[in-house]
Parts: C-alpha cells; sequence; structure tokens
C-alpha cells in the first residue's frame, strides 16, 4: 500500500522554499522595521515594499502568483528576523499582554507567551501558531464587524480584501498580513497548519513571533475603534449529550497502552505520530483546549491520507489548487470509494455529525475560526475526538460499526417525525372531567394505524438526491408544528377544564368549551392523518420518482399546519377556523392518495 506519511513533507517543495527563506539569519543592519516598544514601524516596512509608492487591490503589482510574492517574502526576511529577535529578548510579558487583549481568549495569552519561551514540547510551536492564527482571524472579523455593522466574510482571504478593513489597518498590514496567511500562492500559514501538512519541525520558532508582533502591532491601529466582539460557542454540551452515550465504548481512550500501540502501529501516521502522542499527554494533563486545537488538523490529515489512498490522489500542500479538506472528502461522487473498503458507515456517520453537520458541532471549523470558548472545551469532548481519531487509526479496536447520524437533516427529520407521532397520540389518550358531561370523539381507527406504523430504522445520509433536503426540510417544519399544536391544545385545555372546576365560565364560555370539546377530534383525527403521510413519504421515498408531486402536498400540508399552529394558539379567537384546515386537507390527502397509489 502506497502510504504518504512516510514521506518527509505533505508542503509543496515552493511552499518549503518560503518557509526555508523565513528560517535564514537576515544580514540585514537595518533595525528599523520594529520600534522601540517592539511593535512594527509599519512606514519602514512599506517603504521596504512599495519604495516611496504605494500598493492597492488593482495596481499591477499586486501579487497574484507565487512568482509574484516569493520577492515580497524575500524583502520581508529581515522584519521576521527581527520579530524573532524581540521576542527572544522579552523578559517581562506585562507590557505585551495589553496589546493583545483584543485577540480575545485572555485567559490563554499568558500562557502562550510562557510557552513562547519555554516550549514544553516539540509541538509547541504549531499549537501557539493554532492558536494565534484563530485568534487574530476572529479579532479581525470584530474590527470588520465593529465598521461594517454586518457579519465579516468566513474565509480569511475575503475577509483581508474587504474595503473596511483596508481603511482603519492600512494598505501595508493588509499586505503583509496577505503575505502571510491570507494567499495560498504565498506562506498561507494559517490553512497550512489547520489542515494538518507540516511535521513540527517544518515550522519554524520565527512564525509565533511573527504572529505576536503583527498582533501587537495592529492594536495600535484600531486604539480609537470601540470594538464590538461577536458572541462565540460557550456550550457544546447539547450536542455531546446525543453523541456520548453508549454502546460506542469511550472509555478505551483511557486505556493508555492501546492507545499507544494504536497511535505507534497505525500506517496512517507516520512522522506525524508526534502529535499523536502530544494529543494524549494534554488529554491525560486536563490540558482540553490544546488537546482540541492539536487533534483537529490530525483527524482531518488522517481522513486525507486514506483518501488520498482510496481514490488515488496526492494530498501534498499545492499552490494552485484547492486542497483536499474535511467537507472535500465528504463531498460523495460515484468515484468517491471512501467506503469501499476503507472505512465504515458508522465512522462517516459519527464524523459528519461532529465536523460537517450544518446541525451539528461543527468543532473544526468553530474552533479554527476562533469562534469558540476555549474555556467550554472539556473533557467529554475531547474523549470524542480521540475516540474519532482512535477508530481512523484502527477501526477494529475502536469501532463506530453501529453508529448512526443524530445530526444529518434526515436523522432530524425522523426524531421530528416520531416526535410528533408521540405527541398526537399523547393528545388522543386526552380525556374530559368525569363530570363535564361530554367527551372527546376520536377517530381509534386512525390512532391504531398511527401507532402501527414505523419510520425504517436505517437513516441514510450519504448519495442521497440533490432535491432531497428540500422536502426533508418541509417535513421537519411540518413534525415540529403537529407538536407545537398538539402542546397548544393540552394547555388550552387545561386551562380552560381548571375555569370550569372552579366555577368561572360564563354561559357563553361554556359553549364556546363545548364546541371545542366536540371539533378536537376532527383535528386529531387530521394531525394523526398527516403524521401518518410523513411516515408513508419517508418510508417508501415518495419524492424520488415524483419530486413535483411530493413537494406540491408538502408544501400544501405546511400551510395547513402553519395555521393550525395559529388558530390553536391560548390567545386566539379563531379556534374554528381549524375546521376549515381540516377540510381543506381531505381533500389534499385524497389527491396524494390518487398519485401515490
Amino acid at each position: 500500500m502506497e502510504n504518504n506519511s512516510k514521506s518527509e513533507t505533505l508542503l509543496h517543495p515552493k511552499i518549503d522554499e518560503l518557509y526555508k527563506i523565513i528560517k535564514c539569519i537576515s544580514q540585514s543592519n537595518n533595525l528599523n522595521y520594529i520600534k522601540q516598544n517592539g511593535t512594527f514601524n509599519w512606514q519602514s516596512i512599506a517603504e521596504l515594499l512599495f519604495g516611496n509608492g504605494n500598493i492597492t487591490k488593482d495596481d499591477p503589482i499586486y501579487p497574484k502568483t507565487y512568482d509574484e510574492y516569493l520577492p515580497y517574502v524575500q524583502l520581508l526576511q529581515p522584519v521576521f528576523q527581527q520579530s524573532h529577535s524581540v521576542l527572544e529578548r522579552l523578559t517581562d510579558n506585562t507590557d505585551w499582554l495589553p496589546k493583545l487583549q483584543w485577540l480575545g481568549q485572555q485567559s490563554r495569552l499568558p500562557y502562550i507567551l510562557h510557552e513562547y519561551k519555554n516550549p514544553s514540547s516539540e509541538t509547541t510551536v504549531v499549537e501557539n501558531v493554532l492558536f494565534l492564527t484563530a485568534a487574530l482571524e476572529y479579532a479581525l472579523g470584530n474590527v470588520y464587524q465593529t465598521i461594517a455593522k454586518k457579519s465579516p466574510p468566513h474565509l480569511l482571504r475575503d475577509l483581508l480584501d474587504t474595503k473596511e478593513l483596508r481603511d482603519v489597518l492600512g494598505t501595508c498590514s493588509i499586505f503583509f498580513l496577505k503575505i502571510l496567511m491570507g494567499s495560498a500562492e504565498s506562506i498561507n500559514l494559517r490553512n497550512i497548519v489547520w489542515h494538518g501538512f507540516p511535521l513540527p519541525h517544518e515550522i519554524p520558532p520565527s512564525f509565533v513571533s511573527i504572529l505576536l508582533v503583527v498582533s501587537a502591532s495592529l492594536s495600535e491601529l484600531i486604539e480609537d475603534l470601540s470594538l464590538v466582539s461577536r458572541p462565540q460557542v460557550k456550550n457544546f454540551s447539547r450536542f455531546l449529550t446525543k453523541i456520548h452515550s453508549p454502546p460506542i465504548g469511550y472509555a478505551l481512550v483511557d486505556n493508555y497502552l492501546l492507545v499507544t500501540q494504536t497511535v505507534d502501529n497505525s500506517p496512517w501516521t507516520g512522522e506525524w505520530k508526534i502529535y499523536w502522542k502530544q494529543v494524549y499527554q494534554h488529554y491525560e494533563q486536563s490540558n482540553y483546549w490544546r488537546c482540541v486545537m492539536l487533534i483537529l488538523p490530525q483527524i482531518e490529515l488522517v481522513l486525507r491520507k486514506i483518501y488520498g489512498e482510496a481514490n488515488k490522489f496526492d494530498i501534498t500542500a499545492k499552490l494552485n489548487e484547492y486542497y483536499i479538506t474535511m467537507n472535500s472528502i465528504f463531498e460523495f461522487s460515484e468515484d468517491n470509494r471512501l467506503l469501499d473498503s476503507y472505512m465504515t458507515k458508522g465512522t462517516l456517520h459519527f464524523l459528519y455529525d461532529i465536523f460537517i453537520s450544518p446541525f451539528g458541532m461543527r468543532i473544526r471549523d468553530k474552533v479554527s475560526h476562533g469562534e469558540v470558548d476555549l474555556n467550554c472545551l472539556d473533557g467529554k469532548l475531547c474523549s470524542i475526538l480521540l475516540y474519532a481519531g482512535l477508530n481512523l487509526l484502527n477501526k477494529n479496536e475502536f469501532p463506530l460499526d453501529g453508529y448512526q447520524s443524530k445530526f444529518h437533516l434526515n436523522s432530524l427529520v425522523y426524531e421530528a417525525v416520531n416526535a410528533s407521532k408521540r405527541f398526537v397520540l399523547e393528545l388522543m389518550k386526552m380525556r374530559t372531567p368525569s363530570s363535564f358531561g361530554l367527551e372527546f370523539k376520536w377517530n381509534w381507527e386512525v390512532m391504531e394505524t398511527l401507532q402501527e406504523l414505523v419510520l425504517t430504522e436505517c437513516v441514510e445520509i450519504f448519495h442521497r438526491s440533490k432535491k432531497e433536503p428540500e422536502i426533508m426540510m418541509n417535513l421537519m417544519k411540518i413534525a415540529q408544528l403537529i407538536v407545537q399544536i398538539c402542546q397548544n391544545y393540552q394547555i388550552s385545555f387545561e386551562e380552560r377544564f381548571g375555569m370550569f372546576f372552579r366555577h368561572e365560565p360564563r354561559s357563553r364560555a361554556r359553549k364556546t368549551l363545548d364546541k371545542m370539546v366536540e371539533t378536537l377530534g376532527v383535528i386529531g383525527e387530521i394531525l394523526g392523518s398527516i403524521v401518518c403521510y410523513l411516515i408513508r413519504i419517508i418510508n417508501e421515498r415518495c419524492f424520488e420518482n415524483r419530486f413535483d408531486d411530493c413537494q406540491k402536498f408538502c408544501k400544501q400540508t405546511l400551510t395547513i399546519v402553519e395555521n393550525l399552529a395559529r388558530y390553536s394558539d391560548r390567545e386566539s379567537n379563531e379556534w374554528l377556523k381549524a375546521l376549515d384546515c381540516c377540510n381543506k386537507f381531505h381533500k389534499i390527502g385524497s389527491d396524494f392518495n390518487s398519485k401515490f397509489k
């Protein structure tokens, strides 16, 4: 088996050339690039790069290719070197911390500065780069939002191209950031590290110095700005509760011997196993935020290696091509052979829930863009990520065969439809008080049919029709509204019966209550029938061959339940209109049955 992990590097030779420039010792005697307070002299750097002129995005000299970026990287070599020298001489962090506060994650900054001076492992430099690139990107997004009063572009390269940032930070600093981490044709530090390509020795410590100095220098440019920080994710418990459950054996990640053997013996770790061992050390020492930041790129790298082997793709970091990323790996086309023999369906469902689903954690995306408060990264999350990574290294020792997605849209539809079935059945069990004199007239045939109908157990999430999500989203909305309708009626009748026992209803109110009791059976019948249709559509995959007819039914039914939800509200005076909705649905259901016999 061809194994990319045995090669010396996954960096393109031209990218490696740029990194070697950063490592070189500068022969320049010009010390004017760094001011006495340790921040950049942007005027001197602008003169170094552009002479006495300036540069704009539309200027012909604005670099677009590697060959155009290379001379600028060479020009900046003494600036990079001086940045490192300044930080190397730093003896007191106190003066520097205020300059970095705008990055957020304040409780981690002293640790980063300490680790810079006293690295605790071979991966410390990479860990610090991971932290600083994510924090800097998030902080720049805050600057943009403060100025533009709207959310920033999701990608860093697009953010750096905005006029808003250029106006407040200046063209020189933006150009510097693009050279450092804003273009795939240049150093591209953020993407190279966050996508897991480099070995520890390929990232020089001077990159940490540069990130610290540029962050401190940018803080001076926004001193007069009342920075608005966007809210960060502070809790993943809703997701963790659903994922962190039996029968998955998460306790296996606490078996040091098994984990070590898995990492050492896997064909996918190679020289990158040093990261995996440090990840596990962070986990054992409850250093969870560093554990999470370090394992995320490595999980993606192992996935990329498996994907490359399965599909015979080159997985190195290239200059002029998109990387094979987590998202592209999960774009299942007919020629994607990832499922053939390399991974189980359960593994892909598990990884999809953690990393890809728009309804799930999207943990890698959020952490890498600085959108997570690192204080919320806990041991439970780490055990899930460790188990996911170890499953990729050895699916037999860390099995995920039976796992089904809990956060794919189809899974959420299953959950919503099952909930709607449960609530309708509960509604149809409701009884009037014995002294009331009237009873609900439930349709027992519909109730029995609904009780017997069950959704198929297997939730399919790959190789799906492109039109399927549109249908599924409507099914979920219908099911959720049915739950709301049932709750509305239960609350309303509980209150009205309470008033009856307290002898509060006036004669007119009593007549209204009698009419409501008489009509709820009809409404319950329609709600039960709708849920039966939802189950049938899912089980029989009605939309695969008759999409337009199925979508028409869903849209019409959605309108019906939206109106029912409004009329069933306890504050509504239009509850009798619910009967009109029921009559309309009889026609809708009849049309559906005639087309899907």
